[in-house]
């Protein structure tokens, strides 16, 4: 399956997540018609009509006919956000039909057998990621429900950058749900937030006289400052007049800065909580192995940030990104030597006008809070 996956027109992880929802609904549905009261001819209308599209896909299969995709995978690929059209490519398209030909030869299997779905189906199950019980049947919480469930029990400051996190996030991958997202989806993420410009977000043009302002994609913002900076390195790595330090200088001066990497880490433990409200506390402990999570630990994300430092330089080792942290500078001797010889410490003629200088006649030395 994966093989196939690979030649999908959209991300393999996603259409994954379509299969995955597709099985889990369809198994749902077979465990709450198994108990509920039906009748003779109501079975019987059951079965034939599952033998009935049974047949049908079979056929299209043959035919390498795509167009019964969106009947057994439309609703899925809502949740997930699939686009419609992609259901009917081929890539995609025989997934889909391949997988529910084998939910309708479980769905007889129960009808006619009344056999268990979570045990007749496990195998099926198996293969799209999804345990054989009861729990991993329940609809999965989309994204906005889980940054909701997250900021609910937040204070006013954790839910501000839960609510940051989230924008970025919906950005990214869109309203789907939490449960469909794989690690290796989650830690592209990450590096997307760490790419992402130092004041992404404030050009929004809201302000006291105006409320309306425009709507930001956060996407096209990194995407705007990744195109000046390519520009920008292009340019000075080839101008031959400019020696290599000149070079860095100008780099570091003109590059977009982007998120630090201590910033990346609050809002890697933000979204964590977000997973944390959809998935339970059990899939983001701190205990969990390193194969188990769903969110990179602060240990995996150091050695990732390791990696994608060595890949924001160019061949001779000149930085392609600046994130300019807030430090404060040290004082140069001539700044501290102006400061200790000023009015305030050497002594005032005025009580009202610190800075003029002592007079003969004058000088007041005050050990208040200025001094």
């Amino acid at each position: 399956m994966m093989m196939n996956l690979a030649e999908a027109p959209i991300d393999g992880w996603r259409v994954g997540a379509l299969l995955r929802e597709m099985v889990r609904s369809a198994v749902a549905e077979m465990m709450a018609r198994l108990e509920a009261p039906v009748t003779a001819q109501d079975s019987a209308r059951r079965v034939q009509k599952i033998a009935e599209k049974r047949a049908a896909v079979q056929t299209a299969q043959r035919a390498r006919d795509w167009s019964l995709s969106p009947e057994f995978a439309g609703a899925a690929a809502t949740m997930t956000g699939v686009p419609s059209e992609a259901l009917v490519t081929p890539a995609i398209g025989r997934e889909i039909l391949s997988t529910a030909r084998r939910l309708l030869d479980l769905a007889r299997d129960v009808k006619e057998e009344c056999s268990d779905p979570l045990h007749a189906g496990r195998a099926l199950l198996d293969d799209v990621g999804l345990a054989p019980s009861r729990s991993a049947l329940k609809s999965p919480l989309l994204l906005s429900e889980a940054i909701e469930k997250a900021c609910t029990a937040a204070t006013p400051d954790v839910e501000t950058k839960l609510r940051t996190v989230g924008c970025l996030a919906r950005a990214f991958f869109g309203d789907v749900p939490v449960a469909t997202l794989p690690y290796d989806q989650i830690v592209e993420f990450l590096h997307f937030v760490w790419n992402m410009p130092k004041g992404w977000g404030k050009s929004h043009g809201r302000n006291r006289f105006e409320q309306i302002g425009r709507v930001l994609d956060p996407r096209d913002e990194q995407r705007v400052a990744d195109q000046q900076d390519a520009a920008l390195v292009k340019d000075i790595l080839g101008n031959n007049r400019f020696s290599i330090p000149e070079k860095r200088r100008r780099l570091v001066e003109g590059l977009t800065p982007r998120l630090t990497d201590n910033y990346l880490f609050v809002q890697r433990d933000m979204f964590n909580r977000i997973v944390r409200a959809a998935l339970g506390a059990a899939a983001t402990a701190r205990d969990l192995e390193d194969e188990d999570r769903v969110v990179p630990s602060h240990k995996q994300l150091r050695a990732k940030l390791v990696e994608w430092h060595k890949q924001a330089r160019t061949p001779c080792g000149l930085p392609t990104r600046v994130s300019r942290p807030k430090r404060r500078r040290s004082w140069s001797l001539e700044h501290l030597v102006e400061l200790l010889l000023s009015p305030i410490y050497t002594g005032t003629s005025s009580d009202a006008q610190r800075w003029r200088k002592a007079t003969a006649s004058k000088r007041v030395l005050r050990r208040d809070a200025i001094y």
